[in-house]
């Protein structure tokens, strides 16, 4: 493999792996979220933001239904953010199967978190009043 390969920015295949050796070994002891999100500028623009404005300023289709396509890519940010800053990742359950300390298959406890704990949002969102809507 060759780990000087740029994966996002100037970040590489080994410096992904280094983090994750870290993360693996220590996990508790190291703040995930401030290591991953600092790099994921490089992934934010050309994957969220950039898509996103292309639609918003796309005035060239007769196609109506932009505010969903946008509401869809801003839905998948807060989920990377949120599960970025738990450390988690998002595993599929097959019968029999359980989740690790660092897996989630529920997006909904996802976005109650991101609403609940994040500012300025836990201003507006409360989990007693939320989560028995989307749970």
């Amino acid at each position: 493999m060759n780990t000087g390969i740029q994966i996002a920015g100037r970040k590489t295949v080994k410096d992904w792996l280094e983090l994750k050796h870290k993360l693996e070994n220590d996990f508790d002891n190291n703040n995930c979220g401030s290591k991953l999100l600092p790099s994921s500028k490089f992934v934010l623009e050309p994957r969220y933001l950039a898509p996103a404005e292309i639609i918003q300023n796309d005035h060239s289709s007769k196609v109506a239904g932009e505010g969903f396509a946008i509401t869809a890519i801003i839905c998948t940010l807060i989920e990377s953010f949120e599960s970025f800053l738990q450390g988690k990742n998002y595993k599929y359950l097959k019968k029999g199967q359980r989740l690790s300390k660092y897996e989630y298959n529920k997006s909904s406890d996802i976005f109650v978190d991101f609403l609940t704990k994040r500012e300025p949002f836990k201003k507006y969102f409360h989990k007693r009043l939320l989560a028995p809507r989307i749970l």
